[in-house]
């Protein structure tokens, strides 16, 4: 007679590159053909476009995860998601990288390799993305839109030109954008040399033109007086009319700086191209995530100055516009020819008739390059439209960069916002909660993190960390993540190699036992009420409830209390083939909920199991025959063995247990498999009285070798149960 145990030996699951690249491979497949699936209804997630230079960090890693954890969600839902991934391609670093003056093969072929170093990063982050299957801002397609929503501005009067004060960086040697200047609110000291008049005692000009946050009071021989930012030239104008004199003094103010050269702003005055920023307030039908943000975005679009979008600069889109003061040429036959092919634009020559017009040598502000894209991408033609996007998701600082040139463009084009759902995401901080810089030398790459841990913990750790806010990448984080991955795993791992050898013609039968229900009936409440928070794009807290439900509800209520089914009954005891039919039913529902945090994981243990692909599976509904009055006696049991577990009594095991309780006529039928659960293996006997558990002795106890139960009926160190288990005798159970 075989007495061993039908315990599964563990299981583990190799990543290595051949697979990685067998399932990215798989995945793009698979997702085509969920695309093309138009019984699927669709869902538009719009891609902000990254800036083409440099090498990803894990601002990319934060934005790309969050994206694909939700795309995952939305087709385990039955949608199909329409995401292609972008990149803004012109503007002044590359300028300054690749030089000034080069032609526009050498800007695109180091966006290109660019955009090609980049990819190799993304690769690595376990997307579904088909990151070649993407939208360049530098396109000839996308430019031709552009130009096309440029006069539609133009035609509506949207477009403004005139001199006005705009901030002026000497080493970019352009007007820079409200998003590339840097404001410290710390107050600096720096040296001014000052005009004071002598006729007006209260005002004081500025003679260099530094860009100030506010008009200024300062005290000048005892006298507060005015500062004003003012135009050089002016300066010997005003010393004829006013006869004043010069003061050096240092002021301590807020000042504004260049993003990128960190040197102090000036304030210039030079005709340049503007949009009319004041468009209608239609937010009550977009949702914001999370909602607090909606304040941010109201204040970030409606307090706009009207938007500068000419750029001194040669790596752009040029601005296709006549112009002579204020004036502006509107020519149809202009308008058609540019919007053909902007290369038309260097050689129409104006006749005489446009005497004093002079053609725009600027470029536009890269933010209205990406900002339209709600227009040149998904305002598509043939009636094929994704406009409006159902989600636009970015960091928080693209209040006052995409999502602003997005909605006010799309307002002035459209009428209506671009985005249904705006979802604002936090930064990455190093492991003190600080903001990550090259010059703190406290840059985290996702390449250190793939070496020291690996990609999938990179993974794991964003996709189930609380975007909304900033996340901090510290070791004492990342490791207690890892613990919690490794717990998620074990359970993963146990079902996995207790139905791994479940025949296929038992797989189709239900479960019938109590418990089965009971935990059937639990993963359908666990999916309800993920579902119901994904609605709101929390997946860091949807997961805390799948996590949860894995190692507190199957591994601590069920796993525990059907060992005994798994490993004492005989293979094809109808009892033991009930609980594995559980198992691979609730596993499937697990891998699928899963699969967003741990995608290659999920992928590896599901082609073991089951026919079909894991990115196909939707996540449906399943009807579970229990009334609430089976639920309640599984409850009432589950207490009893938690008391029973924490009274402190030698050889308990070996005594008989006496279950008294006022709920006894409710367990009364299930008095002969209570056992199962308490794990005592011998009769317990229940009757009516207040809450209480009693022992009582008995003799000839002894240990059965193969169930490690104690019965007083043993044979060869085998109880009684066990051989009729080895002789292959069904075991009958209703419950447990």
């Amino acid at each position: 007679m075989d007495y061993k145990l039908d315990i599964s030996k563990k299981v583990s699951f190799k990543l290595d590159r051949e697979i990685i690249i067998s399932i990215n491979k798989d995945w793009k497949e698979i997702y085509k053909s969920i695309m093309s699936n138009k019984i699927r209804k669709k869902i538009i997630i719009h891609d902000g476009p990254p800036y083409a230079n440099g090498r990803i960090h894990l601002g990319h890693a934060i934005n790309k995860i969050a994206k694909d954890v939700i795309i995952r969600k939305k087709l385990a839902l039955g949608f199909r998601v329409h995401y292609k991934p972008g990149w803004d391609c012109h503007g002044l670093p590359i300028e300054i990288i690749v030089g000034r003056g080069k032609t526009k093969g050498e800007y695109k072929e180091y966006v290109n390799r660019q955009i090609g170093n980049q990819i190799l990063g993304l690769e690595k982050l376990s997307c579904i993305t088909n990151w070649n299957n993407n939208y360049k801002t530098m396109n000839k397609e996308v430019i031709r839109r552009e130009i096309e929503a440029f006069f539609i501005l133009l035609n509506s009067k949207k477009i403004l030109i005139g001199k006005r004060e705009i901030r002026f960086c000497k080493n970019c040697n352009s007007t820079v954008s409200d998003f590339e200047v840097e404001k410290n609110n710390k107050k600096e000291v720096i040296s001014l040399i000052l005009y004071i008049s002598k006729k007006r005692r209260k005002r004081i000009i500025l003679i260099y033109n530094i860009s100030i946050s506010k008009r200024l009071e300062l005290e000048v021989n005892k006298k507060k007086i005015s500062v004003l930012n003012i135009k050089k030239s002016k300066i010997k104008e005003l010393k004829k009319k006013y006869k004043g004199k010069k003061i050096r003094k240092k002021i301590r103010i807020v000042v504004f700086r260049c993003c990128r050269h960190k040197t102090i702003l000036e304030t210039v005055k030079k005709r340049q191209i503007y949009i009319n920023t004041k468009v209608k307030k239609k937010l009550k039908d977009i949702n914001f995530f999370p909602e607090d943000t909606r304040k941010k975005f109201i204040s970030s679009i409606f307090r706009r100055p009207n938007w500068c979008i000419s750029r001194q600069r040669t790596w752009g889109v040029k601005i296709p516009l006549f112009f002579n003061r204020n004036k502006v040429i509107k020519n149809r036959k202009i308008e058609k020819l540019v919007i053909k092919d902007i290369r038309n634009w260097e050689n129409i020559i104006l006749s005489n008739k446009y005497r004093g017009f002079r053609k725009c040598k600027d470029v536009f502000d890269v933010w209205l390059d990406s900002g339209l894209t709600h227009y040149t991408i998904l305002k598509k033609r043939k009636n094929i439209s994704n406009f409006p996007a159902d989600i636009y998701i970015e960091g928080k600082d693209q209040h006052r960069g995409w999502f602003n040139s997005s909605y006010i463009t799309s307002m002035l084009i459209n009428k209506k916002p671009p985005f249904k759902n705006l979802i604002t995401h936090g930064f990455a901080l190093d492991s003190k909660g600080g903001k990550m810089s090259k010059s703190l030398n406290n840059v985290i790459s996702p390449t250190e993190i793939e070496k020291k841990y690996s990609l999938e913990i990179l993974r794991f750790f964003i996709s189930t960390s609380n975007y909304y806010k900033d996340i901090s990448f510290s070791e004492e984080r990342i490791r207690n993540k890892v613990f919690l991955m490794k717990k998620v795993k074990n359970v993963i791992n146990f079902m996995y190699r207790n139905v791994i050898k479940l025949k296929n013609n038992n797989r189709s039968k239900k479960a019938k036992m109590l418990i089965d229900r009971y935990i059937l009936k639990k993963t359908e409440k666990a999916k309800k009420n993920i579902y119901l928070i994904d609605k709101g794009y929390e997946s860091y807290k949807s997961y805390e409830i799948l996590e949860k439900f894995i190692i507190k509800t199957i591994s601590s209520i069920y796993i525990s209390n059907i060992k005994d089914r798994l490993y004492v009954l005989s293979k094809k005891d109808i009892s033991k083939i009930g609980c594995q039919i559980t198992m691979l039913t609730v596993l499937k529902d697990i891998l699928i909920l899963v699969s967003p945090y741990l995608p290659y994981y999920s992928e590896i243990v599901w082609k073991g199991l089951y026919k079909g692909k894991l990115l196909e599976e939707k996540l449906e509904e399943r009807k579970v025959d229990i009334s609430k009055k089976e639920i309640s006696s599984i409850k009432i049991i589950l207490k009893i063995k938690e008391r029973y577990n924490k009274i402190k009594l030698k050889n308990k095991e070996k005594k008989l247990l006496i279950i008294k309780t006022r709920n006894a006529k409710i367990l009364k039928p299930m008095e002969k498999e209570i056992r199962f659960i308490i794990h005592n293996y011998k009769n317990i006997v229940i009757g009516y009285d207040k809450e209480k558990l009693e022992f009582k002795t008995i003799k000839n106890v002894i240990k059965c070798n193969r169930c490690l139960g104690f019965s007083t009926k043993i044979k060869n160190k085998i109880c009684k149960r066990c051989i009729l288990i080895i002789e292959n005798k069904n075991q009958e159970r209703k419950f447990f």
